[in-house]
């Protein structure tokens, strides 16, 4: 959902996807890592598209070694990755929806793998 609404120039439900995130990450006994609870935490406090999209970054980061580190592939979440942003995401569906720059860049990146 964040990187949905960030990839369209929005943060509309941005707060409460990433306030939904801290509370699963605190009860999910270790499934999500702790640090996805203070970097989620700043996703939902940034008041504009910038500091979201910079908070995205580490939260992506960590979310995207958590999935990796699970081995097991869904078939419904793929990690991108886009060179000018120098980050990564995860989204659902193979086209890529860029979170770093939206409309303005909204196609740049590849898909890197399926989660």
């Amino acid at each position: 959902m964040i990187q949905s609404a960030l990839a369209a120039d929005s943060l509309e439900g941005v707060p409460v996807a990433a306030k939904a995130l801290v509370d699963a990450a605190k009860s999910s006994e270790g499934a999500i890592p702790e640090s996805a609870v203070s970097q989620a935490e700043d996703v939902a406090k940034a008041s504009d598209l910038e500091a979201a999209r910079a908070a995205f970054k580490p939260l992506s980061d960590t979310m995207i070694s958590a999935l990796v580190a699970r081995d097991e592939e869904s078939g419904q979440y793929y990690e991108a990755f886009c060179p000018t942003a120098d980050a990564a995401w995860i989204q659902a569906g193979k086209e890529v929806a860029n979170p770093y720059y939206g409309a303005s860049m909204l196609q740049c990146g590849t898909i890197r793998k399926g989660l």
